[in-house]
């Protein structure tokens, strides 16, 4: 999967060579990777070896059973992570959810409409940055927290999960509860 990821990625920036991949600005590959989702996953490798094996899928590792885990989400984590700050409008919007969900486009608009209707009032950039932060971090997050309660319910240490969604007025609020607000 990491080199599956690689490829993908080094196709995108159109590297070809280690001298180009050795050349190639980091900002680039940050880059590269938000204009193609899925172009070079990110995370651990699983090698069978280091890490035998995914640490929540399909269950929690029995290696870390006896660990006590904190873990939380942001209410719009996606916001430290490329996803819109300053004003769009719908059609950037659609096109955003389009391209981090891979939904049809009657259910991109569908979903939009559910967040606008929750959110009322709120404007596109916060409501692209609730859509990535639940695609792209909450579900994850939420599911990987399940699986370490399962786990402790079954002898293992607790976890503790918590959402924050206090809002930072930094650049205007614009960031909402960005990732890591949490930390202090």
């Amino acid at each position: 999967q990491a080199a599956a990821g690689a490829k993908r990625l080094l196709e995108a920036m159109g590297i070809k060579t280690l001298a180009e991949l050795q050349a190639a600005p980091w900002q680039q590959f940050i880059d590269t990777a938000r204009a193609n989702r899925g172009a070079g996953a990110t995370g651990p490798t699983i090698d069978g070896v280091n890490l035998p094996a995914s640490v929540f899928d399909p269950v929690a590792s029995p290696i870390s059973k006896g660990i006590p885990l904190i873990m939380s989400t942001t209410e719009t984590e996606s916001a430290s992570w490329g996803a819109p700050v300053d004003p769009i409008d719908d059609r950037a919007l659609n096109t955003l959810v389009k391209g981090a969900t891979n939904l049809s486009d009657a259910d991109v608009g569908s979903y939009i409409d559910i967040y606008k209707a929750n959110h009322p009032g709120k404007d596109n950039a916060y409501i692209g940055q609730l859509i990535l932060t639940q695609w792209g971090f909450t579900d994850r997050v939420t599911t990987q927290a399940e699986r370490k309660a399962a786990q402790a319910a079954d002898g293992g240490a607790p976890i503790y999960y918590f959402y924050f969604a206090h809002h930072t007025d930094v650049r205007g609020d614009r960031l909402h509860a960005p990732h890591t607000s949490e930390i202090p």
